[in-house]
């Protein structure tokens, strides 16, 4: 956790000293969920309770804008409620490393061979067809790839504007998506089998979208360290600051020539 990102009202909450003291000193027992909960059980209180007419309309709104986020952590809710300072791209971060855990973590899974599935027989016959589809598939994930990125940045708004909130979910869902697809394209050439002639360039194909795809959990820290630079105030009196990072597709070199070298190699065998 970034310092800026400590300091924040979203992280905050209000107690006195001895229960601050007793909070501190017991963190397994007071977990962030709990606090988080705490602190979303007042506020409900004081609207409830305390709330003038304005205030509880307020606090239903909030709730239901909340509502495609109730499966998030608390503190993906808290920024959404909150929206302190460079809301935006801390969103982003914590969305991008929740929907994208679990299938990054298959992925790696996958590369090492944890897990297996039912292979599917490829004959030579079918080779190229099959080379064709994989290619397609490359193809498109990799322009899938460069089209959410896009959308992700778009989403976070122009500089001094407001970024969209449902913009922002979207990209980080397709996003996930993206890496589920990845996991499918892996699986797909890793549990095949086919006559020992093809067997080279099926190898060809294996591994080739996870390190790529793996990228995208450099995103949260990276946005994470916009947000350090957004609320850096001395810094932004001096100059406007504009952030590239770039995330490039690559294949092993040669790769493409030496699937055509294959694939012509098993055409001579046929």
């Amino acid at each position: 956790m970034t310092d800026v990102a400590r300091a924040e009202i979203t992280n905050a909450i209000w107690l006195c000293r001895n229960c601050h003291k007793t909070i501190d000193a017991d963190e397994l027992k007071y977990t962030v969920d709990i606090l988080f909960r705490w602190r979303e059980l007042h506020e409900n209180y004081v609207a409830e309770s305390l709330g003038t007419t304005t205030e509880k309309i307020i606090k239903s709104e909030l709730n239901e804008k909340l509502l495609p986020f109730a499966r998030y952590s608390d503190l993906v809710k808290r920024i959404v409620s909150d929206q302190p300072p460079a809301w935006e791209w801390r969103l982003g971060a914590e969305l991008i490393k929740e929907l994208t855990h679990d299938g990054l973590k298959r992925l790696k899974q996958l590369d090492k061979g944890l897990y297996a599935k039912p292979v599917e027989f490829i004959s030579l016959d079918y080779v190229h067809s099959w080379a064709s589809l994989k290619n397609a598939e490359l193809i498109n994930i990799a322009h899938a790839l460069n089209g959410v990125l896009s959308e992700l940045t778009a989403s976070f708004g122009e500089a001094g504007v407001k970024g969209e909130l449902t913009a922002i979910h979207d990209s980080c869902l397709l996003i996930q998506s993206l890496v589920e697809n990845a996991i499918e394209f892996e699986e797909s050439v890793k549990f095949v089998s086919t006559p020992f002639e093809a067997e080279k360039l099926i190898e060809l194909y294996r591994g080739l979208v996870t390190p790529n795809i793996i990228k995208l959990a450099e995103i949260p820290d990276s946005l994470n360290e916009v947000v350090a630079m957004a609320l850096d105030e001395e810094r932004n009196k001096r100059q406007t600051i504009t952030i590239t990072k770039t995330l490039v597709f690559d294949l092993p070199k040669n790769w493409q020539k030496n699937v055509v070298k294959e694939l012509r190699r098993i055409d001579r065998s046929l």
